[in-house]
C-alpha cells in the first residue's frame, strides 16, 4: 500500500516538476521569441519610416518581411508547442521510471532481507549437521567397541559353554560312574 502512495506520488510529482519545466522553457523561449520579433519588427519599422518616402517598393519589401517574420513566429511557436507536448510526454515517461526504480528498489532491499535470514538459518542448519554428525561418529565409535565387547562376550560365552558341557559331560560320567557303584555295592551287600 505504501509502495503505491510513492508510486502515485512520484508519478504527480514527475508531473509538476515537468510541467513547471516546461512552462519555464516555453516563458523563457516565448519572450526570447518575443524580443526578438520585437526587434526585428522595431528594426523593420525604423527602416520602414527612414525609406517610406523614397521608394514604394521598398515599402512594399518591408511589408512582406514583416509578414514573413510572422509567419516565422507562428512556426516557432508551433515548433515551441510540440516542444512542450513532447517534454509533458518525456517527464511523464520520467515520473513513471522513477516509481518502478523505487519499487524495484524496494524488492531488492526486500529480497536482500530474505536472502540474510536464509544465510543465517543456513549457517545454524550447518552448525546442527555439525553436531549430529559428531554425535553419529561417536556413536558408531560406542557401536564398534560394543560390538567388540560383544564379540569378545560372545568368545567367552563359547569358552565357558565348552567348559561347561565338558564339565556336565564329565559330571555325567561320574554320576554314571557313581550309579553304577552303587548297583554293584547293592548287588554285592546282597
Amino acid at each position: 500500500m505504501e509502495s503505491m502512495i510513492f508510486i502515485i506520488l512520484g508519478i504527480i510529482v514527475g508531473i509538476i516538476i515537468g510541467w513547471l519545466i516546461a512552462n519555464y522553457k516555453m516563458r523563457a523561449s516565448m519572450q526570447f521569441e518575443q524580443d526578438a520579433a520585437k526587434q526585428k519588427y522595431n528594426d523593420l519599422d525604423k527602416e520602414f519610416i527612414s525609406h517610406k518616402a523614397t521608394s514604394s517598393s521598398e515599402f512594399q519589401s518591408a511589408k512582406e518581411s514583416i509578414i514573413i517574420l510572422q509567419k516565422e513566429k507562428i512556426s516557432i511557436q508551433e515548433t515551441l508547442n510540440e516542444k512542450t507536448a513532447e517534454l509533458y510526454v518525456v517527464n511523464g515517461h520520467l515520473a513513471t521510471i522513477s516509481a518502478n526504480l523505487f519499487a524495484s528498489n524496494q524488492t531488492i532491499t526486500e529480497k536482500n532481507q530474505e536472502i540474510e535470514t536464509f544465510k543465517k538459518e543456513l549457517i545454524t542448519l550447518k552448525a546442527d549437521i555439525n553436531a549430529k554428525t559428531s554425535e553419529l561418529a561417536t556413536s558408531n565409535a560406542n557401536l564398534v567397541a560394543a560390538n567388540e565387547t560383544l564379540t569378545e562376550k560372545n568368545t567367552e560365552s563359547a569358552a565357558v559353554k565348552a567348559d561347561f558341557k565338558t564339565l556336565k559331560n564329565s559330571s555325567d560320567a561320574a554320576n554314571q560312574d557313581l550309579a553304577n557303584f552303587k548297583s554293584i555295592t547293592i548287588i554285592n551287600n546282597r
